[in-house]
Protein backbone atom coordinates (compact mmCIF):
# COMPACT_ATOMS: atom_id res chain seq x y z
CA UNK A 1 0.00 0.00 0.00
CA UNK A 2 1.32 3.41 -0.91
CA UNK A 3 1.80 6.05 1.72
CA UNK A 4 0.37 9.55 1.31
CA UNK A 5 3.70 11.14 0.30
CA UNK A 6 4.12 8.59 -2.50
CA UNK A 7 0.61 9.21 -3.74
CA UNK A 8 1.10 12.98 -3.72
CA UNK A 9 4.27 12.53 -5.77
CA UNK A 10 2.52 10.53 -8.51
CA UNK A 11 2.62 12.28 -11.87
CA UNK A 12 -0.04 11.81 -14.52
CA UNK A 13 2.45 9.55 -16.33
CA UNK A 14 2.78 7.44 -13.17
CA UNK A 15 -1.00 7.16 -12.93
CA UNK A 16 -1.19 6.09 -16.58
CA UNK A 17 0.72 2.92 -15.66
CA UNK A 18 -1.98 1.87 -13.17
CA UNK A 19 -4.76 -0.31 -14.65
CA UNK A 20 -7.47 1.91 -16.04
CA UNK A 21 -10.08 -0.63 -16.98
CA UNK A 22 -12.06 -3.42 -15.40
CA UNK A 23 -10.75 -5.97 -17.91
CA UNK A 24 -7.09 -5.09 -17.37
CA UNK A 25 -7.48 -5.17 -13.60
CA UNK A 26 -9.34 -8.48 -13.53
CA UNK A 27 -7.19 -10.24 -16.12
CA UNK A 28 -4.08 -9.38 -14.09
CA UNK A 29 -5.52 -9.94 -10.62
CA UNK A 30 -3.45 -12.07 -8.27
CA UNK A 31 -6.50 -12.37 -5.99
CA UNK A 32 -8.36 -14.31 -8.67
CA UNK A 33 -5.45 -16.69 -9.16
CA UNK A 34 -5.32 -17.02 -5.39
CA UNK A 35 -9.03 -17.87 -5.31
CA UNK A 36 -8.42 -20.65 -7.82
CA UNK A 37 -5.59 -21.92 -5.66
CA UNK A 38 -7.77 -22.06 -2.55
CA UNK A 39 -10.10 -24.32 -4.52
CA UNK A 40 -7.19 -26.56 -5.45
CA UNK A 41 -7.11 -25.40 -9.07
CA UNK A 42 -4.17 -24.21 -11.12
CA UNK A 43 -4.72 -21.16 -13.32
CA UNK A 44 -5.20 -22.02 -17.02
CA UNK A 45 -6.81 -19.08 -18.86
CA UNK A 46 -8.29 -15.63 -18.41
CA UNK A 47 -10.33 -13.98 -21.13
CA UNK A 48 -12.96 -11.40 -21.89
CA UNK A 49 -16.47 -12.66 -22.53
CA UNK A 50 -17.22 -12.40 -26.25
CA UNK A 51 -20.77 -11.21 -25.60
CA UNK A 52 -20.21 -8.88 -22.65
CA UNK A 53 -17.22 -6.48 -22.45
CA UNK A 54 -17.93 -6.01 -18.73
CA UNK A 55 -17.39 -9.69 -17.94
CA UNK A 56 -14.12 -11.57 -17.43
CA UNK A 57 -13.88 -15.36 -17.35
CA UNK A 58 -11.06 -17.14 -15.54
CA UNK A 59 -10.55 -20.88 -15.68
CA UNK A 60 -8.44 -23.28 -13.70
CA UNK A 61 -7.93 -27.00 -13.54
CA UNK A 62 -7.70 -29.26 -10.51
CA UNK A 63 -5.24 -32.17 -10.34
CA UNK A 64 -8.15 -34.59 -10.82
CA UNK A 65 -9.07 -32.91 -14.11
CA UNK A 66 -12.02 -30.92 -12.76
CA UNK A 67 -12.41 -27.46 -14.24
CA UNK A 68 -13.11 -24.35 -12.17
CA UNK A 69 -14.64 -21.39 -14.00
CA UNK A 70 -15.06 -17.97 -12.40
CA UNK A 71 -17.10 -15.24 -14.09
CA UNK A 72 -16.62 -11.70 -12.85
CA UNK A 73 -19.04 -9.01 -13.98
CA UNK A 74 -18.28 -5.31 -13.57
CA UNK A 75 -20.52 -3.61 -11.03
CA UNK A 76 -22.25 -0.31 -11.75
CA UNK A 77 -20.17 1.49 -9.10
CA UNK A 78 -16.84 -0.02 -10.20
CA UNK A 79 -13.84 2.32 -10.22
CA UNK A 80 -10.54 1.29 -11.75
CA UNK A 81 -7.38 1.32 -9.66
CA UNK A 82 -6.30 4.35 -11.70
CA UNK A 83 -9.52 6.24 -10.91
CA UNK A 84 -9.23 5.39 -7.20
CA UNK A 85 -5.60 6.51 -7.06
CA UNK A 86 -6.34 9.73 -8.98
CA UNK A 87 -9.20 10.54 -6.58
CA UNK A 88 -7.04 9.77 -3.55
CA UNK A 89 -4.22 11.96 -4.87
CA UNK A 90 -6.64 14.85 -5.44
CA UNK A 91 -8.14 14.52 -1.94
CA UNK A 92 -4.65 14.52 -0.43
CA UNK A 93 -3.67 17.59 -2.48
CA UNK A 94 -6.78 19.47 -1.38
CA UNK A 95 -6.21 18.52 2.24
CA UNK A 96 -2.58 19.66 1.99
CA UNK A 97 -3.63 22.96 0.38
CA UNK A 98 -6.16 23.64 3.14
CA UNK A 99 -3.49 23.00 5.80
CA UNK A 100 -0.99 25.27 4.00
CA UNK A 101 -3.56 28.06 3.64
CA UNK A 102 -4.30 28.26 7.37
Amino acid sequence: MMIDQEILALSDDDLARIPESFAVEMLNSKRIRGALGTMGANFRTAMLDDDDPDKVIVQGECPDGSTVRIEITKGKDYKSPQEKMRERREKLRKRLESVENR
